[in-house]
């Protein structure tokens, strides 16, 4: 009672109310969204087509990486330079870094098209086109979190939230269209695609104030930019490791009808790891803010757990006490071998996002050690799945091992934020 009391008392003293409930309304529409394209598709698609969908994806995230760690420090670098007064360093930032990606880009889906076959034969796909389709998927994927990570650092979070709502909410339009017109896990893809386009698109028009600047200014990212986004990129591709790794193996190691079952305990698992995304957006621009002007910003990121935990762990409660009739409800009677599955995914994916929620942290105040443990967590969970994957109960055990692991670990390393929120 003490520590709830403390934490209603201070709620929000440093995340603003109303910029807070803007994106986390935001941020729940679009995972909704997703999901609901998530649900969707397992409906309409059989166990076997599901599990490939999934592990495509999971794939897809992986690939995704250089972009996710290029948000962290396009937001964080925006930010900072407009907290010192240097928009047009801001915008020409900005700039060079959607350069890079969209170079990165085009390489990517020019090499996963040539691998297609390679890729396929070790996922257990029957053709190499849902590939080939993937890899079209990348090159918008790479440069949309880049503008709306320019939207995150200007704080333009009611721009941001809009955009976040068009890309999933197209792609879940474009997915029921291309399935239904019999596409199947080519189509779920391709709206992935689409969608990614439209949204970029819609971003850069928003950031044009932004992009523009660039030609008055010209810059290049010097040393410590450049060790700053390394830091994030081993830290972001960790981390997606950590939470994508298990659903890509199960689809190499289990049968396509098992692997089917684990993605759609996956799919419930993973709202519990998204659903507090929202916070650490409006956290990490402020903390950046505050780290700038040498201010604290411990009091910023102990509210962020709270919340977080808040969040997360009525979902988890929900998974252990009524697993069956949420899968009956949201997935139908052929999914029930997946009930045993959702609760331990949910408290897998609890100790995941609070993992998230404490790199994005520190990553805003440049302390590296907490992504040196991630990394460490992301090489003992790939190592684990491949000495013990007899069952899947045992790549649950493993999953919750490396999760529980990595936060203690590097909460026992960095600076015990974990510890004094509940104090």
């Amino acid at each position: 009672m003490k520590v709830m009391h403390k934490w209603n008392s201070r709620l929000f003293k440093h995340l603003e109310l109303k910029e807070s409930t803007l994106v986390l309304t935001a941020s729940l529409l679009a995972n909704g969204l997703n999901y609901l394209f998530n649900f969707c598709m397992n409906r309409m698609l059989s166990p076997q087509e599901y599990g490939a969908l999934s592990s495509l994806l999971a794939l897809f995230m992986i690939l995704a990486i250089p972009s996710s760690s290029a948000r962290i420090v396009t937001t964080r670098y925006v930010s900072q330079f407009l907290t010192r007064g240097n928009p047009n360093y801001a915008g020409a930032f900005f700039a060079k870094v959607l350069e890079y990606l969209g170079g990165y880009g085009i390489l990517l889906l020019a090499g996963l098209s040539l691998l297609a076959k390679m890729v396929s034969n070790f996922l257990q796909l029957s053709s190499p086109w849902p590939v080939i389709i993937l890899a079209t998927a990348l090159l918008p994927a790479t440069l949309l979190p880049v503008a709306q990570a320019g939207l995150q650092g200007l704080q333009r979070f009611g721009a941001m939230s809009s955009n976040m709502v068009i890309s999933t909410s197209s792609r879940l339009l474009l997915g029921l269209l291309l399935v239904q017109l019999g596409w199947g896990v080519n189509g779920a893809l391709a709206a992935s695609t689409l969608s990614g386009l439209l949204a970029f698109l819609c971003a850069m028009w928003m950031l044009r104030s932004l992009w523009q600047v660039q030609r008055r200014k010209q810059m290049q990212p010097d040393q410590g930019i450049w060790q700053y986004a390394n830091t994030a990129f081993w830290g972001i591709m960790a981390f997606t490791v950590l939470t994508n790794a298990d659903v890509i193996l199960v689809k190499h190691f289990f049968q396509p009808s098992e692997a089917g079952f684990y993605s759609t305990a996956s799919t419930l698992g993973r709202i519990v790891l998204y659903f507090p995304v929202a916070i650490s957006m409006v956290m990490f621009p402020k903390a950046v803010e505050n780290h700038t002007r040498h201010e604290g910003s411990s009091g910023l990121a102990r509210e962020s757990l709270l919340i977080t935990m808040f969040l997360c762990l009525p979902l988890v409660a929900l998974y252990f006490l009524f697993p069956t009739p949420l899968v009956r409800l949201l997935f139908g009677t052929r999914y029930l071998p997946s009930v045993p599955l959702i609760g331990p995914l949910g408290m897998a994916m609890a100790l995941f996002a609070t993992v998230s929620l404490l790199l994005q942290y520190y990553l805003s105040i440049q302390d590296q050690r907490f992504v040196i443990t991630v990394v460490l967590g992301a090489m003992g969970l790939v190592v684990g799945l491949y000495i013990f994957h007899d069952s899947l109960a045992q790549v649950l055990t493993v999953l919750n091992i490396v999760g529980l692991g990595t936060l203690v670990a590097g909460e026992g390393w960095c600076r015990g934020v974990i510890k004094r929120s509940l104090s």
